[in-house]
């Protein structure tokens, strides 16, 4: 079983690489409705609610980056609805990719003696997909 590296799992805004990313993860969660009754003695039961799912992702700031803070800092304040796909690039890769998310939280910090920082979220809308690139 060949593992994957961390460095080859980058995040692509429309698809346009993050420039210089540090981290980033996928997560999603499938919510449960109660249906708990007195039917059956209070026992918890579930019905399947809806999915939400999100990208976060940290990079360090590189003024020359194609799509970096400047530009998610735009996306971020016109509330633009962006495509974003999470994956590895090659042959074989497994990505996730959603045709519609927001960047819901933008954070940008400079600690001292560090690299200049800045992190995001984008929250996926709709249903999202996954698959191997061929």
């Amino acid at each position: 079983m060949a593992k994957v590296k961390g460095n080859q799992l980058l995040v692509y805004v429309d698809d346009v690489a993050i420039g210089c990313l540090n981290n980033n993860e996928f997560t999603s969660t499938n919510e449960e409705i109660d249906a708990t009754c007195k039917d059956n003695d209070g026992a918890y039961d579930s019905l399947s609610g809806g999915n939400t799912a999100s990208i976060t992702f940290e990079s360090t700031w590189d003024t020359a980056a194609t799509m970096g803070l400047k530009q998610l800092l735009q996306i971020h304040k016109d509330k633009e609805e962006v495509a974003i796909r999470m994956g590895v690039a090659g042959s074989g890769g497994l990505y996730i990719q959603a045709a519609r998310a927001v960047l819901n939280d933008l954070t940008w910090s400079g600690p001292l003696n560090e690299a200049t920082v800045f992190s995001g979220t984008f929250q996926i809308r709709g249903t999202w997909t996954y698959g191997e690139h061929t």
